[in-house]
């Protein structure tokens, strides 16, 4: 009768099914809809020639999928399907709990057999083929039908033979007597039955919890009456900001930009002793030479590229031998730095925010309605959601509003580490869980902020590799559909060459699949690289991109600039 019937779980196991698949599309629209895009769909829903039924047990992560001919009339079809889960719950309960991680497909294949049974006995008595062992009061529990087969009035209306498939009406057809019989009978309706599962099911689930929850406290020692002051709290030594609930909260509001001037100011004493060993007073070859082999080992050491290197060392080698004294000749290696360096790099801080705030007052004047988008793009592992969270801070410290849209559904945890930000910054986030369609949760994160007034919104994005084509489309997928303003790489500073590449090949890809690449960069984690200031030159250097913020610390405030005179005083 059922042209498809299957039982899957949320994470796109298929758990058991009548036949195979003869129309994948149609199951995976049902399912884009249903879980993935979380839209009411109204049943049956018409697809070519069939109609599909489903229902959703969100405790156990599970879903039926059902298609019947559109030509065949089943008035109790929704009782039915209710039924045909119920049985496949209680026989395969605990497999379906721990199929993520222990799938066996043979697991379920014996339902078959009890399936055919209980369609049959749904479909002409009403009820299940056997009891269900928990319940031995409701041995005969039957299924009401959704005409009023109670009273009088109404009679039960018979499917029409005309309309049902040959093979299927010997299992339809039913005669109106037997139909009231089976309903007469003040039994539990399986819709009911299911509710009363599901929360059996979330109070066992809860009652898991609290016990795992007392034995944690019963380990913990006793805290201390005395309520300290946020000042006085002790300060935990090793912080992660991945988990800013480890972190006492005034502690993440304290800039730690000082540090990465005092890195340039010790280097810079460095440079001056180099300076002071040359006694002689004139330039000559030889001076002129050591002057360049310093120059160049000082780039080099700081992750420099060789390219760069050459080209500012073959500048000063031609033009330091004209100077006539050596404080001449310091001048002029200074200029050359700062010029080659003001030619490669590009040190565009205000690009992002001050784009955000004109966008504000065009929203302000009715020229536009969405919010300015920016959508946070990498590799994983480089610092996405921190680099979010920082400039969550610093756009709401410019009087923003600011709204985040958590598209990162594969790596676990990411949903609940942004939401802890958003909470402690008093920003809106908004998610649908793990395992939904990124490019859809944009999608109606976006709708939201516009119906709610939000002036910008950040799109977190799970971390890829550029050669991964199809999470790569998925990413292309979600800049096409959205249209975001700003696309922002965020790359880290330690990784040298190897991220230059994959900064270039990920932009080349984005291109192919959206249309459009990235606009800009954030470095994370340069406070770790010391004097090594080479990445930023390199990253501007390789992919002609703007480089809007460095990541200098684990508070929110620790979005620092590279300045280019910072970079001359670490080099010269």
């Amino acid at each position: 009768m059922f042209e498809q019937f299957l039982f899957a779980h949320y994470s796109g196991l298929v758990l058991w099914q009548n036949k195979p698949l003869t129309d994948k599309k149609a199951i995976d629209q049902m399912i884009t809809q249903i879980l993935i895009e979380q839209r009411k769909v109204d049943q049956p829903q018409e697809i070519r020639s069939y109609n599909y039924f489903y229902q959703v047990v969100p405790e156990l992560e599970l879903i039926l999928i059902a298609s019947i001919s559109k030509h065949v009339n089943l008035p109790n079809i929704k009782e039915i399907l209710a039924g045909l889960c119920i049985s496949f719950i209680k026989e395969y309960e605990a497999s379906i709990r721990s199929c993520d991680v222990d799938y066996e497909p043979e697991n379920y294949a014996q339902f078959k057999g009890e399936f055919d049974a209980n369609l049959r006995s749904l479909i002409t008595r009403g009820q299940l083929a056997k009891p269900l062992p928990e319940l031995k009061e409701l041995k005969e529990s039957k299924v009401e039908t959704k005409v009023e087969a109670k009273t009088e009035e109404t009679p039960v209306a018979q499917p029409k033979q005309a309309e049902v498939a040959p093979s299927t009406v010997t299992e339809v057809k039913q005669s109106t007597d037997d139909a009231v019989n089976a309903v007469q009978e003040p039994k539990e309706d399986p819709k009911q039955r299911m509710k009363r599962l599901q929360e059996e099911i979330r109070n066992q689930k809860q009652q898991q919890l609290k016990q795992v929850s007392d034995k944690i406290k019963e380990n913990k020692p006793e805290k201390p009456t005395t309520i300290m002051k946020q000042s006085e709290k002790p300060k935990e030594e090793n912080y992660s900001f991945e988990d800013v609930e480890q972190k006492p909260e005034e502690e993440l509001y304290v800039s730690h930009e000082s540090s990465l001037k005092q890195i340039v100011k010790q280097t810079s004493q460095k440079n001056e002793t180099f300076w002071s060993s040359l006694t002689k007073k004139q330039i000559d070859p030889e001076t002129v030479s050591k002057i360049a082999d310093n120059i160049r080992e000082k780039m080099i050491s700081s992750n420099v590229s060789p390219q760069i290197v050459d080209a500012i060392v073959t500048k000063i080698q031609e033009n330091c031998i004209q100077a006539a004294t050596m404080q001449r000749a310091k001048t002029v290696v200074t200029q050359i730095v700062q010029e080659q360096i003001q030619k490669i790099i590009r040190i565009d801080p205000n690009n992002l925010l001050n784009s955000a705030l004109d966008w504000q007052q065009k929203r302000k004047s009715g020229l536009v309605t969405k919010p300015f988008i920016i959508t946070i793009v990498g590799i994983n592992g480089m610092g996405k959601t921190t680099t979010i969270a920082k400039l969550l801070y610093k756009f709401v410290q410019m009087g923003l509003k600011c709204f985040v849209c958590a598209c990162d559904s594969f790596r676990s945890g990411a949903v609940e580490q942004l939401q802890t930000h958003c909470d402690r910054l008093k920003c809106k986030m908004f998610q649908q869980g793990y395992g939904k369609n990124p490019s859809s949760i944009a999608q109606y994160g976006i709708l939201e902020a516009t119906k709610t007034d939000f002036d910008v919104v950040f799109i977190d994005t799970a971390g890829r590799m550029h050669n991964n084509t199809a999470l790569m489309h998925e990413l292309g997928k979600l800049v096409k559909d959205n249209k975001p303003d700003r696309v922002v790489y965020v790359g880290e500073a330690l990784i040298g060459s190897t991220g230059i590449t994959q900064l270039k090949e990920f932009d080349s890809q984005l291109k192919s699949m959206s249309g459009r690449g990235i606009d800009g960069v954030v470095l994370s984690k340069f406070d770790t690289i010391g004097d090594k200031v080479g990445a930023a030159l390199n990253f501007c250097y390789a992919s002609g991109l703007p480089i809007y913020y460095v990541g200098i610390g684990q508070s929110y405030p620790d979005l620092g600039v590279v300045e280019v005179n910072d970079m001359v005083e670490m080099i010269v």
